[in-house]
């Protein structure tokens, strides 16, 4: 039996104006149409579809007018292969190669099973199908499609059972589609995700691989957009009825989803409008001197070469200029490649390595170094070694990141065309790379950038992370040029005169030739010969005044033992010429740190390292004004329970972190962290010092938790960390012995520090209640006192009044005797104050009231 398949090829002229028609496109229903683009249907009628089988018909807008064109060239070149432009082309295909029995079409597309051929039709048992049209005689090809689905309304990102659920039903629902246009359906994987809190939208990664027989050639991106984007809210009710069944409302308010290939995906908008564009080029230098001519000659060469080199010590080679940077739009997790010294060039010291990423959020990084190219090498850290880690903020568009110089390890590549592999990665899909000059060859073939002493050879893009396995090839992207900058040192032995151009490190030690003026700051390898020292020193020699005064003579002048001469000579340390700065102790101040949800370990030394450098520049970021982190010791690490946070629909629930028991609650895992701020300076007192870091951490509480969440993408140990909560503490002591310690314990460290802060507490406290007592006695004592003068100052001022009420006698007539009696009565007075001392007391106010009394008698009379 044969099929005899007459096609019909004629060259038509094509009007410059598309019409609608062209899109018509037959298919079950209008995805199918649309994805399928199985037969053109021009007319726009059903019957046009009746030959491909029941249920077929005609669709319009299925943007199938391209894949129609293709297939119109691949005729008209067919044809002209022939020598005609209008010929019937009889092609013979045997129906046995192609006719399987098998359950399903995928099944008999797939396997092909030659046992199984069908070549009549009916030779198929039970339960099986005789499927044809399998294209069983041509090869089976993989696809990979990376596409990003944005999905609005969502609280955060997924987490594992979300993703489990989201991705089940994405796939269940594109095998339908894929199986009607004949392509299966293979894995789908989630690489990474997104959220933007403003937007609400999550915006995830996702790789699907599918395998299919052409022809024809499908393009499995537009097919995965078109069943998506076109049924999108059917994806919206099965995700959301998924996520209800499974008892998760990550989807609830889940509004719409949209797929869109990483191909054709635009870049987010930036928060703010970019600046206009400038009428003159800015100021910013290319990487690299520009081809056009200076204005004016250069200085013509000088007659002899200079005694120093003309290059600087510390190069840095480019892979793209500032221009090559905005062109620079793939991204992926990490880039791998190779860096050789020239075949006569010298060992160079890699210093620093900048990378291009067009975001500005903090992004985590890792850089990983080996001796050797990373070609089999490539899936496995065995041999790598962790050259620099952390976080750092994205510098953005069109500028280079760098990693901090605290955080990278210098390594060095050997001379005479020695290589070393790099391997550079993120935490998210943000590193820029450029696609190679031609694209399937194979990497590390190029040279993507060069110094007089470096090349940077072309590498490949790894689209996950960590490490993927290379036999996952669709992982990795070759050949792709690393973006970014290399600094390096060309003479890394100083001093270049005694040492020259070496070939790999250490550094070879060389010794002085001739001694020097001041004395060297390490011993030569051998002692110099001198001749026998003299007995006294030779002042004529002396030229000019040392830099340090001389000792002082001995006024005894006996003459010293001649010193022998040493083979050996002892070594001494060779004085500075300037006194060196007083040494600064830090302040410190004790904070603990309750992190929750962490694994049920401790901190390794990594995660240390990760999460003491976040802390330091967390701190110093909101309390540099009040004081200076210097650095951070760790005092004490132990794994605690703490009280799981309460389901509510708030937003937020402060948890309770308590030392009391909390049987009967939930708990969760927790640790806790007794941490010694080491503070350089400051303008706070120090028992506030710890206070002000609490403070800088419940402020920014939200800034802290996103740190960690970043820091979480590098370590596990803090990927579930929903909570920070810290207290000061004035001392911290050492932790609990085994056994008691004996009658006269000596506390060291920070515990003699708290016993006498505690001393000087209680020697302060006596003081002041002293002092106190004081000033309430002297107070009582002038209280009385002045109490006492008052009473004093009031008789004396009742006295002067009963003296006035004498003055009526002065009106009497004035005769002799009565100036007698009234000077007698004066007189008398006067001795009764001078009797009493001047103090009017009780009797003598008695005396003074007879005196009146009688002399008022005597006036009567």
């Amino acid at each position: 039996f044969c099929q005899v398949v007459v096609l019909t090829v004629s060259l038509l002229f094509v009007n410059a104006q598309s019409d609608p028609s062209d899109d018509y496109s037959c298919g079950l229903d209008w995805v199918n149409a649309a994805n399928g683009c199985s037969k053109h249907c021009p007319s726009g009628l059903d019957n046009e579809c009746s030959d491909l089988g029941e249920g077929y018909g005609c669709y319009y807008f299925t943007g199938c007018q391209a894949r129609f064109e293709e297939l119109k060239k691949e005729q008209e070149e067919l044809a002209a292969l022939e020598g005609e432009n209008e010929e019937e082309v009889i092609v013979e295909v045997p129906p046995e190669e192609n006719q399987f029995c098998a359950p399903t079409f995928m099944e008999a597309m797939l396997t092909c099973p030659k046992d199984k051929a069908c070549p009549i039709g009916n030779e198929c048992g039970e339960g099986e199908e005789c499927f044809g049209k399998t294209n069983c005689d041509r090869e089976l090809i993989e696809v990979l499609s990376d596409m990003v689905f944005n999905l609005q309304g969502l609280p955060g990102i997924m987490e594992d059972e979300d993703l489990t659920i989201f991705k089940s039903t994405i796939f269940d629902m594109l095998q339908q589609s894929l199986s009607a246009v004949k392509i299966h359906l293979d894995t789908i994987s989630v690489t990474d995700q997104r959220y933007f809190i403003g937007d609400e939208n999550a915006e995830v990664s996702v790789l699907l691989t599918a395998k299919y027989r052409p022809p024809p050639t499908q393009k499995l991106d537009s097919i995965i957009e078109n069943s998506i984007n076109l049924q999108k809210e059917s994806v919206r009710v099965a995700i959301k009825q998924a996520g209800s069944n499974a008892k998760r409302w990550h989807f609830s308010n889940l509004e719409e989803i949209t797929a869109v290939s990483r191909e054709n995906a635009t870049n987010r908008p930036t928060v703010s409008p970019t600046g206009a564009p400038t009428f003159s080029p800015t100021a910013l230098p290319s990487s690299y001197p520009t081809a056009s001519p200076s204005e004016s000659p250069t200085a013509a060469p000088s007659d002899t070469p200079s005694s120093s080199p003309s290059r600087m010590h510390i190069q840095e080679v480019a892979t793209a200029t500032t221009q090559e940077l905005k062109s620079s739009t793939d991204g992926s997790y990490g880039v791998i490649f190779n860096m050789r010294t020239v075949i006569n060039g010298p060992v160079v010291l890699i210093t620093g390595l900048d990378f291009y990423t067009e975001s500005t959020d903090f992004v985590g990084f890792e850089l990983w170094s080996r001796l050797g190219s990373f070609k089999d090498s490539k899936g496995t850290y065995e041999g790598w070694d962790l050259i620099a880690s952390g976080v750092v903020k994205g510098a953005g568009y069109g500028r280079f990141t760098s990693i901090p110089e605290n955080s990278f390890t210098e390594v060095s590549i050997p001379g005479r065309g020695g290589e070393r592999a790099f391997y550079l990665t993120l935490n998210q899909m943000d590193l820029i790379y450029r696609a190679g000059e031609v694209e399937s060859a194979e990497s590390d073939k190029r040279v993507t950038a060069s110094s007089p002493e470096l090349e940077i050879y072309e590498g490949e893009a790894v689209l996950s992370y960590p490490f993927p396995d290379p036999t996952q090839e669709y992982l990795y992207r070759s050949p792709r040029l690393f973006v970014g900058a290399v600094q390096y040192d060309r003479l890394p032995c100083k001093p270049f005169s005694l040492y020259g151009p070496v070939i790999d490190l250490p550094c070879e030690e060389i010794p002085t030739m001739d001694p020097t003026e001041r004395p060297t700051k390490r011993p030569t390898p051998q002692p110099i010969a001198t001749e026998k020292p003299t007995v006294y020193p030779d002042l004529t020699s002396m030229e000019s005044p040392t830099m340090s005064p001389l000792f002082t003579p001995s006024l005894s002048t006996s003459v010293t033992f001649t010193p022998t001469i040493s083979a050996s000579p002892t070594l001494s340390v060779s004085p500075t010429l300037y006194p060196t700065a007083s040494p600064v102790t830090p302040i410190r101040a004790y904070i603990v740190v309750t992190l929750r949800r962490t694994l049920n370990r401790n901190m390794s030394a990594g995660e240390k390292k990760g999460f003491f450098d976040m802390f330091v520049a967390f701190l110093r970021k909101h309390s540099k004004v009040a004081m200076m982190v210097e650095s951070i010791d760790l005092w004490k690490e132990e794994q605690v329970k703490v009280a799981a946070p309460i389901e509510s629909n708030a937003t937020y629930v402060t948890p309770v972190v308590s030392t009391r028991s909390i049987e009967g609650l939930q708990t969760v895992q927790a640790t806790k962290l007794t941490l010694v701020l080491k503070i350089s300076s400051t303008t706070l007192p120090q028992n506030l010092l710890g206070n002000m870091a609490v403070v800088a951490m419940e402020e920014n509480q939200e800034e802290l938790l996103t740190e960690i969440s970043v820091l979480g993408e590098l370590y596990q140990f803090f990927e579930n960390v929903d909570q920070v909560v810290s207290f000061s503490v004035s001392s911290v002591t050492e932790a609990p012995v085994a056994s008691p310690a004996g009658n006269e314990s000596i506390y060291q460290g920070l515990s003699d520090r708290s016993i006498i802060e505690e001393s000087s507490a209680r020697v302060g406290v006596v003081t002041g209640v002293t002092v106190a007592i004081l000033w309430l006695f002297l107070a009582s004592f002038s209280i009385f006192y002045i109490i006492k003068v008052r009473s004093k100052m009031k008789d004396r001022k009742i006295t002067s009044e009963a003296i006035e009420k004498i003055h009526p006698l002065k009106d009497l007539e004035t005769s002799s005797d009565l100036d007698d009696e009234e000077n007698g009565f004066r007189q008398s007075l006067r001795s009764s104050l001078s009797r009493s001392g001047g103090q009017p007391e009780l009797n003598m106010r008695g005396s003074l009231r007879d005196s009146l009394r009688h002399s008022n008698g005597q006036s009567n009379l």
